[in-house]
């Protein structure tokens, strides 16, 4: 019994957690104006049901029409090319709530914003990839230095020097080359941030 009881608590929790208005947010609701908040923030009118739905058990039903009609006017301060173009950037999904006459301009904006968002992803790729290799470089030179303090080491046997010294090329290559993609990679990434700086400019973002 304790256990069930305990289920039941967290349940009960968890939905209150869980829902979009409190009980006094439901009594005292302005259906128009919760309607216009929700279509100024993108969210589809479809939202009405979780409204619904965490008001139903304090005895409120939302008042469709009213909700309706301040959706519309919300979705009017939110349907416009920047808004979109925000919303790519950052990499969010549009759900195709703007109406026809808006839904051009804000699909423009986003468009803009997720060709921005992938020159973040890029520079992401470039960046984890210069870690990385900066990463191998600092412990191929510390294998270096290791390897040329046993070669000069008095207790050294001739054998393994030999072999240290045979190695000492190889590793010495090794680190020359991620030098050089280093090097590759800084060009890289700084032509994709001119790039993406420029494009941020164009759309009024800086």
């Amino acid at each position: 019994m304790k256990i069930n009881y305990l289920w039941i608590l967290l349940a009960g929790v968890f939905c209150q957690s869980c829902a979009t208005l409190s009980k006094e947010e439901c009594h005292s609701a302005d259906w128009q104006m919760i309607g216009f908040e929700d279509g100024s923030q993108g969210h589809h009118s479809q939202r009405i049901g979780a409204h619904r739905e965490a008001c139903a058990e304090h005895g409120v039903t939302p008042n469709m029409e009213h909700y309706l009609l301040g959706h519309k006017k919300g979705l009017g301060n939110y349907c416009n090319f920047r808004n979109g173009l925000l919303l790519g950037e950052r990499g969010g999904s549009y759900n195709g709530v703007c109406p026809a006459p808006l839904d051009q301009e804000f699909r423009k904006g986003y468009r803009d914003g997720k060709a921005l968002y992938a020159m973040q992803q890029e520079l992401q790729a470039i960046e984890n990839d210069y870690q990385t290799t900066l990463q191998e470089i600092n412990e191929m030179e510390t294998e270096l230095g290791q390897k040329k303090e046993m070669i000069i080491a008095q207790s050294t046997g001739a054998t393994l020097r030999r072999e240290l010294l045979a190695q000492i090329p190889e590793l010495e290559s090794a680190i020359a080359y991620r030098e050089d993609t280093l090097e590759h990679l800084t060009h890289q990434r700084n032509r994709v941030q001119r790039r993406y700086n420029q494009a941020r400019s164009n759309a009024g973002l800086n």
